[in-house]
């Protein structure tokens, strides 16, 4: 499941850095804040779901060498 949010949320960012540049050069400026602060949000969760990610993996790697230390 992580992964899976990890690939939206990396295609989230994009899509919203592109629209805030979009935006922005159109001159609308209270939208490519809106834009720019939504990017942000996303990229914060995209960061958390970097670390728990992280540390799932690294969880599953130790109870696997613990299952093969008690064989």
């Amino acid at each position: 499941m992580l992964v899976g949010v990890l690939a939206i949320l990396v295609v989230a960012f994009s899509v919203l850095m592109a629209f805030y540049l979009l935006v922005l050069a159109l001159g609308d400026a209270f939208a490519s804040r809106a834009l720019l602060g939504t990017a942000f949000g996303c990229l914060i969760l995209l960061v958390t779901d970097m670390v728990l990610l992280v540390g799932a993996l690294g969880i599953k790697s130790l109870e696997r060498r613990d299952r093969n230390v008690g064989d």
